[in-house]
């Protein structure tokens, strides 16, 4: 049948990206020939034409089956990839159960440890109540047996005294009095010992006072030595940071030798200048020492300069150089530090000139025409060489050579005008230390210091250095024997003494900060020296304690015996008295009473000597007995630390191992997740098969179909009138690539907005031939950039397509501080299905392009800043070499500190900054900042706070009572590598970290 143009554009229309054909309703008014044609058709062939319409049907439902596991597949491949992204490896998971079976054991061995020493700790309160019991009862016996010696040794007394004379009253009477006094001395023996221990009770509870009072004293001492270290620490990072700002460091300096002092000085300038003859040591050559030696700097290694043709920045540089190797030595013998000025610097070139007009050479001597010509034309004093000392060196003219050689024949031909000057008789010396620019008064005597050294440093065409200095006071009436008397405010306006010092760091600062390190390593010393005093102290106090504690447990041994030797003097009193009175009242004894006393002194003895034995043996038991009862007692006391040594060793690993089993758990679960989306992916995909197939079978049922009915038409067989081939083609398009394949059938059109045509974007199908290609429209398109490095600015998502959709979320990341924030390397970007532009990171995933969530780690621009601070909470490193390798690592700067930068050095695609020193640090925003931060030097508890081991507020440590005042040494934050949880700010504090929550600190 014939259909107009018209009719055809309109049957067309797009499902899911396929253009596929509709059934139009045809005009009666208009189609009647056509429609009678199909009819006569139909009546010729019924059955036919109603398999071409249910196979279109079947065609249409094939299709939406199709998208349908099109669409599963691309859900399943997103949750695939999720699971994919946070779940563990094979050998992590293997790694973590052997973690979980080596704590389980470990638990297993502190169980059977625990249950042994309990076990042994109740074994041990056996034997040692077994101890004390045989303690006890080798005393009782030996008060026994003592009672009976003391008994029978009576009954000796008294049986004896009836045989020498029971009628002799006299001598029970003596007995008697041996008796009461014997028993009287023991009584008052203990009655003074028992004082003694009172008063050395008394002097050991005094001494523990003491000693509390002396660790009082250590503890305080401690915190003293602590806080002057902390102080010294502050002084030297100030005095390092001034230095690397000035370009110079503690690399080089010259030392003085013992003896060199201000009295040696005063007494060698009396005979240079006095032409006085005063007795005087050379005590200068010992500092041609070893010690006093240049040390040259890596970095200036790098830089070449002609030293007879020096830039003003490079002149300035050797200047700074020369003035810091001298200043220290000035400051330390009270004189004025130099200040190098820009007037002093064109002082010093003007004298330059007038030797180079001349070629004059050193050898010859000062040119001291030249330097007064120079000095009149600054309106100095020009009546001599007031201003110069010179040297020689090894520089070659017009010659390049390293920083470091230049600056090294300084170093050398200071040391050499300080320490081998005496053949000039000091003169150089004198003039470089500082001894001859005071007040010179008319005696002749030095009086004050010069307010004021300015100085400037040159050298000349012929290789020789020139050091100027012009010593004058601020005021100009006062005494300035240096200045043009006539004008000595032009003098003072021609060197620019009001412009200040040349460099972003004055000499004055330096030595102020010089003095302020010697300042804290004095008052640090002398904290170490009371706290050695204060442990001394301790010490002493505590010998003294157990001295008497020893005097003590004598005494204590001493009343024991005598009060066990009153029970044996007692029953001696009671016989005595009882054979007085027997003697009083005694009749004469017959032989046979006498015969029975002999036999019963001699039984007597011997029971006594048993009774003595059996005592000693008593007494030896019961010093065996204390000893091995204060053995049992120590062994208790030690199992029983033991135990609760062992048992918190036990809750802790009972505690780590269900950390461990929750992270196993975790790990295994990730990996139960990920093989159930593997598995329903995997049913997507054969669903998706399946129906593809279904779909291509009722294509090419319905093309067949369509194919007999155009020959039967007439032949009319146009590929844009055939649906099916627009389904096929779109079918048999390869995954991603947006052309058709070898066998497919021609692209087809459909109708646009104009009424033209355009080539379709291809079938959805295409977008799932391979597993790797879910999710991923042909409409993305990528382009290749240089690697570079991002950072997180504020909380974002990570997904695993540039179309993003909550489904193909791979990880979430919250906000956090800079020196915490997340970092990833881009290697690409890529575009949406609608447009947005995206980076594709270096795992594969992708994140937003918008600079209000993410910013470059590392600055673009080519121009440094004058300064940077450090960041990172453990400070910043630097290095000799701009590669940041381990094996040129210099030194570390710690958090906050202040850092001069010279020039950006890119490297690759990061960036580093060389600093003034010539060091080189890492740019890197997590590392350092332009901004100054506004942290406090101490904050107030405005309640108890605790105090923690860690920055992320866990292991407590200790309180902090409120009102306290804690130093601040830096800052960090909580949480500060777990990207799912915020950080709160926190301060590192003496002995730990405390929260910076404004409602428990303050800064005022």
């Amino acid at each position: 049948m014939k259909v107009s143009k018209r009719l055809l554009l309109n049957s067309f229309f797009v499902l899911g990206g396929l253009v596929l054909f509709q059934p139009a309703q045809v005009n009666a008014a208009t189609t009647t020939q056509p429609v009678k044609q199909a009819a006569g058709k139909s009546k010729a062939n019924p059955s036919k034409q109603l398999t071409v319409e249910e196979a279109q049907r079947a065609v249409n439902q094939a299709k939406v089956s199709l998208d349908k596991a099109v669409q599963a597949v691309t859900d399943a491949q997103n949750k695939v990839n999720s699971a994919t992204s946070g779940h563990a490896t094979a050998k992590e998971i293997s790694d973590q159960q052997a973690v979980v079976e080596k704590a389980k054991n470990s638990i297993k061995d502190l169980e059977t440890a625990v249950k042994n020493d309990e076990s042994s700790v109740t074994s041990q309160k056996t034997v040692e109540a077994a101890a004390q019991k045989a303690l006890n009862t080798a005393q009782n016996e030996q008060k026994e047996l003592q009672k009976e010696v003391g008994t029978i040794s009576a009954q000796i007394k008294g049986d004896q005294a009836k045989l020498q004379g029971a009628d002799s009253k006299a001598k029970a009477q003596e007995a008697l009095t041996q008796a009461n006094k014997a028993l009287a001395d023991n009584q008052a023996s203990q009655a003074k010992i028992s004082t003694a221990v009172s008063d050395l009770k008394t002097k050991l509870s005094s001494l523990d006072k003491s000693l509390q009072n002396d660790q009082s004293v250590v503890s305080t001492k401690n915190s003293a030595v602590s806080a002057a270290q902390a102080t010294y620490n502050d002084a030297h990072e100030k005095l390092d940071a001034l230095q690397s700002e000035a370009g110079t460091s503690d690399d080089n300096k010259i030392t003085l030798p013992s003896g060199l002092s201000t009295d040696w000085l005063n007494t060698a300038y009396k005979n240079v200048f006095n032409k006085g003859s005063y007795p005087l040591s050379d005590v200068t050559k010992a500092g041609m020492n070893s010690a006093n030696t240049y040390k040259p700097s890596p970095a200036d290694d790098n830089v070449q300069v002609d030293p007879t043709n020096l830039t003003t920045e490079q002149q300035i540089s050797l200047t700074k150089f020369a003035e810091n190797l001298l200043n220290p030595i000035r400051v330390s013998l009270g004189y004025t530090p130099f200040t190098a000025t820009e007037g002093t610097m064109n002082f010093t070139n003007d004298v330059i000139s007038k030797y180079n007009e001349k070629s004059w050479n050193l050898a010859q001597g000062h040119y001291y025409a030249g330097i007064e010509a120079a000095a009149g034309d600054y309106f100095l004093n020009t009546k001599g060489n007031f201003y110069e000392s010179a040297g020689g060196s090894r520089l070659t003219p017009n010659v390049k050579v390293s920083m470091n050689e230049v600056k090294e024949a300084i170093y050398i031909s200071i040391r050499q005008m300080l320490f081998q000057d005496s053949g000039q008789k000091y003169g150089h010396l004198l003039d470089l230390i500082g001894t001859s620019q005071r007040v010179r008064n008319p005696d002749g005597t030095l009086g004050s210091n010069y307010q004021e050294v300015a100085f400037g440093f040159g050298i000349d065409k012929l290789g020789q250095l020139h050091f100027e200095k012009v010593a004058f006071n601020k005021n100009p009436n006062d005494s300035n024997a240096y200045l043009s008397q006539q004008n000595p405010q032009a003098a003072l306006d021609k060197l620019t003494i009001s412009k200040g010092e040349i460099g972003t760091v004055s000499a004055q600062q330096l030595a102020d900060a010089q003095q302020a390190v010697t300042t804290a390593q004095k008052a640090l010393d002398a904290a170490k020296t009371a706290q050695d005093q204060a442990t001394t102290n301790l010490a002493n106090t505590k010998k003294q304690a157990d001295q008497i504690q020893g005097q003590l447990n004598d005494q204590n041994q001493q009343l024991t015996k005598l009060k066990n030797d009153e029970t044996s003097l007692q029953s001696t009193q009671k016989a005595a008295q009882k054979a007085f009175n027997d003697a009083a009242s005694s009749k004469p004894l017959t032989s046979s009473e006498k015969q029975q006393l002999q036999n019963d002194v001699k039984s007597n003895q011997g029971k006594l000597n048993d009774k003595n034995s059996q005592l000693t043996d008593a007494i030896s038991k019961v010093t065996t007995a204390k000893t091995t009862a204060t053995q049992a007692t120590g062994k208790l006391t030690e199992l029983q630390q033991k135990v609760s040594g062992d048992q918190a060793s036990l809750t802790q690993a009972q505690t780590d191992l269900t950390n461990q089993q929750d992270k196993l758990k975790a790990m295994q679960s990730g990996e139960s997740d990920l093989l159930a989306a593997q598995q329903v992916l995997q049913k997507a995909q054969a669903a998706k098969d399946a129906a593809q197939k279904t779909f291509d079978n009722a294509v090419t049922t319905l093309n067949k179909l369509k194919g007999g009915q155009s020959s039967s038409a007439g032949g009319n067989s146009s590929s844009s009138a055939n649906p099916a081939s627009s389904a096929s083609s779109s079918a048999a398009t390869p995954a991603g690539t947006g052309q058709p394949t070898q066998n497919a059938q021609p692209t087809p059109i459909s109708q646009t907005g104009t009424g033209q045509v355009s080539s379709s974007a291809g079938s959805s199908s295409s977008a799932v031939a391979s597993s790797s290609a879910v999710g991923q429209s042909s409409q993305e398109t990528s382009a290749a950039v240089s690697p570079f490095v991002i950072y997180g600015k504020r909380g974002f998502y990570r997904y695993s397509s540039p179309s993003f959709t909550k489904a193909n979320r791979v990880a979430s990341y919250v906000k956090k501080p800079m020196m915490y924030a997340p970092t990833f390397k881009v290697v690409n970007t890529k575009k949406s299905t609608n447009g947005q532009l995206r980076y594709q990171l270096s795992d594969g995933s992708y994140i937003t392009t918008n600079r209000k969530f993410v910013g470059k780690l590392y600055p673009s621009g080519k121009k440094a800043p004058k300064q940077v601070y450090a960041l990172a909470a453990n400070g910043v490193t630097s290095y000799r070499s701009k590669k940041l390798s381990q094996s040129t690592k210099a030194r570390r700067y710690k958090q906050g500190t202040r850092l001069a930068v010279q020039r950006a050095v890119r490297v690759g695609n990061t960036l580093r900054y060389q600093l003034k020193n010539g060091r080189y640090i890492s740019a890197s925003r997590k590392l350092v900042s332009t901004k100054k931060f506004n942290i406090p030097i101490k904050i107030r508890a405005k309640r108890a706070v605790t105090r923690y081991r860690s920055a992320n507020l866990t292991k407590a440590v200790g309180k902090v009572a409120k009102n306290t005042q804690l130093k601040v040494f830096g800052w960090d934050y909580t949480n500060g590598h777990n990207r799912l949880k915020s950080s709160h700010l926190v301060y590192r504090v003496a002995g730990g970290y405390v929260t910076g929550n404004a409602k428990f600190v303050s800064s005022k």
